[in-house]
């Protein structure tokens, strides 16, 4: 037996054959990596072969032709080893596939961007459509445009009350706007239902004013208590309504 046993191979290759999860897409957010997809790796893996079948290259010279060769084969094999470790994700969508679930065809992408302005006598500034904005991400920066013109007004939220039933209902409010979720319009919304809300500002907005507004889910209403029988016998011989007893049971009425 010339080899290393297993208990004997360093953490490294342990890892590696074990695989370990990376972020990736599904619904536990990551993904087995199933090769180390980085040129290093590639390269020192050759490194590593190359006693055992070219003994006579002992030139490791970056000036060297197989060095070279060496390098520009680790180049060319990471992206091949990338589209290896998206393997298990390619699964993943054959599976739902088979289940009849298909993916939605690719959108732009939307978010509800915050402009802060501050002009010397407090009108409103115009935010042109196309108006770019970037966003840091670990894959880079994503641009963002405005599809529409909008106007940016240095005013601040100062009042917001809900008007249900003829009656006001001031919400109470955070730095950064309401602190708690709300019903615009009250629990049961019909007409003559209204949401106020009130600007603090040198200035009113001009010509007109953009709102933006994040919607949430209405959590379900509560689960009605199980109906229970008032029995007079001992709570340790009443189960689920009936009475039991040493002649026999019955159900109160």
């Amino acid at each position: 037996m010339t080899g290393d046993v297993w208990w004997e191979k360093d953490a490294r290759e342990r890892e590696r054959e074990d695989g370990r999860i990376v972020p990736g897409p599904g619904p536990t957010g990551g993904r087995p990596e199933l090769v180390e997809a980085t040129r290093e790796a590639v390269r020192a893996d050759v490194r590593a072969r190359i006693a055992g079948y070219t003994p006579d290259w002992t030139d490791p010279d970056r000036q060297d032709a197989g060095v070279a060769l060496v390098r520009l084969f680790g180049t060319q094999a990471e992206p091949v080893l990338g589209r290896v470790n998206r393997l298990p994700e390619k699964v993943l969508a054959e599976h739902l596939a088979t289940a009849g679930v298909r993916r939605r065809p690719a959108g732009a992408a939307a978010a509800l961007l915050e402009f802060t302005v501050n002009p010397p006598d407090g009108a409103s500034v115009l935010v042109p459509a196309r108006f770019q904005s970037a966003a840091s991400t670990p894959a880079g920066q994503v641009v963002y445009e405005t599809d529409q013109d909008l106007y940016a007004t240095p005013a601040t939220l100062a009042d917001l009350a809900v008007q249900e039933a003829g009656t006001l209902q001031a919400l109470p409010l955070g730095p950064a706007g309401p602190s708690r979720p709300f019903e615009p319009f009250g629990r049961d919304p019909e007409p003559g239902n209204a949401l106020w809300i009130g600007l603090a500002g040198p200035a009113a907005p001009y010509p007109r004013l953009s709102l933006g507004f994040v919607v949430v889910a209405a959590p379900p209403p509560p689960r009605p208590p199980a109906a229970r029988h008032a029995c007079r016998c001992r709570p340790r011989r009443c189960c689920a309504g009936t009475c039991w007893t040493a002649t026999g049971s019955y159900r109160p009425r």
